[in-house]
């Protein structure tokens, strides 16, 4: 009998976001050493990503200095944004769903970490580790390791109203989510959201 741990662990997964992560950085950073992961190999890959849509934003608009930020930060500014759970370090952001950018072949919204990233209110942070703490009781640890590296909570809504979520293929390793301030809601909205999506 199978674990759900068996059921997420596939080797030859990692062993391509680490070579995709590793392509990502000599995008951004040619000639420069690869940076020493500092994370699992599902969170750099999901960070690389925020990096490269933010470096390739920066040089569309011709934003040398927002371009430099990326360069320096091939985690995206994750080091100082995270927060410590039962799963690993996460970023949980808060961003207004109104002012999402959607793209010329996505009318579906996202949010990419940047300068300006500020991590969520305490009290949302708690309530996102509590979630993961919760998930990895019910066995969805892995999941949420592998898959929910940057956690959006959206808005705030009362227990019975519809929630959105979402993820995108563009940002692996990000979850856009509506949420109910209960960290079990929360944990069995991210665990079906990623068991549906990967």
């Amino acid at each position: 009998m199978h674990v759900l741990a068996d059921l997420f662990a596939l080797p030859p997964i990692g062993r391509l976001h680490h070579e995709r992560t590793q392509r990502i950085h000599a995008i951004i950073r040619p000639g420069a050493q690869a940076p020493q992961p500092s994370t699992s190999t599902a969170a750099d890959f999901c960070l690389a990503h925020h990096a490269l849509e933010g470096a390739e934003a920066a040089a569309r608009a011709s934003d040398a200095s927002t371009f430099d930020w990326y360069v320096a930060h091939p985690d995206a500014g994750a080091t100082t944004n995270s927060v410590p759970t039962a799963v690993g370090a996460r970023v949980v952001v808060t961003p207004i769903l109104a002012d999402l950018p959607r793209s010329a072949i996505s009318e579906t919204p996202y949010y990419v970490l940047g300068p300006g990233t500020e991590a969520a209110l305490p009290h949302l942070c708690s309530l996102a580790a509590d979630a993961y703490a919760s998930a990895a009781r019910a066995g969805f640890g892995d999941l949420l390791a592998a898959h929910a590296v940057v956690l959006c909570l959206l808005r705030t809504k009362n227990l019975g109203e519809t929630l959105d979520s979402w993820s995108i293929s563009r940002l692996p390793g990000t979850v856009f989510m509506d949420h109910v301030d209960d960290p079990v809601v929360l944990a069995r909205d991210s665990s079906t959201r990623l068991g549906t999506t990967g």
